[in-house]
């Protein structure tokens, strides 16, 4: 049966308590999916997943917060985001050719369709020559990479999204190469992320 997200284990803290404690989380994936979770279309597909209690007489048995003087025997929990799930990978492809010298010169512009939100993650550049590229989200310079002679590709990318962009927005590549003769050369840019429908 699909995981109601308002039904869940919940730790009862003391004596005799639940030894679990859960929660239903929504990953991103959509219906419809395979027996046993016969869902509506567009419905959100759940995934019980369990939550880390921190209990304590107080806060400071919880936790000790210092920023000097570590002696290497204190005790801290780490955490990370949790990357989401994404259906429609987005890798937009585009170049320029014939472009001439010192000039900057749009690669590659990808607007978000309307009713999706597109998660960054990433862009791949390459050309005939060394060449700077800059990443311009909304209007605004956001990344440069820097190709050289010896490695004419560049790569930035990131394991996990780190911006998120409505629809309307836009994100372009851009390319400025430096060379004091007149000879024009041909460049390219890929555009990686992800849509998620809203």
């Amino acid at each position: 049966m699909p995981i109601d997200p308002n039904n869940f284990t919940q730790l009862n803290v003391g004596e005799q308590g639940s030894i679990m404690d859960e929660t239903a989380v929504d990953y991103g994936d959509i219906a419809p999916i395979a027996n046993p979770y016969p869902l509506a279309s567009g419905s959100p597909v759940y995934r019980r997943r369990s939550r880390i209690v921190l209990a304590g007489q107080g806060t400071s048995e919880i936790c000790n917060v210092t920023n000097s003087n570590l002696a290497g025997y204190e005790y801290g929990i780490t955490v990370k985001p949790i990357a989401r799930a994404y259906a429609n990978p987005i890798n937009y492809f585009d170049e320029a050719t014939g472009v001439s010298p010192n000039t900057p010169t749009t690669v590659a512009t990808y607007t978000v369709p309307s009713s999706t939100i597109f998660s960054f993650q990433g862009f791949k550049v390459s050309g005939d020559l060394n060449a700077k590229f800059t990443l311009i989200v909304d209007g605004s310079d956001t990344y440069t990479i820097r190709t050289t002679n010896a490695n004419l590709d560049g790569l930035m990318y990131f394991n996990t999204p780190i911006f998120e962009l409505n629809s309307g927005s836009f994100i372009t590549i851009q390319v400025v190469y430096y060379n004091n003769n007149v000879v024009t050369c041909d460049f390219e840019g890929t555009i990686i992320g992800f849509n998620t429908a809203v």
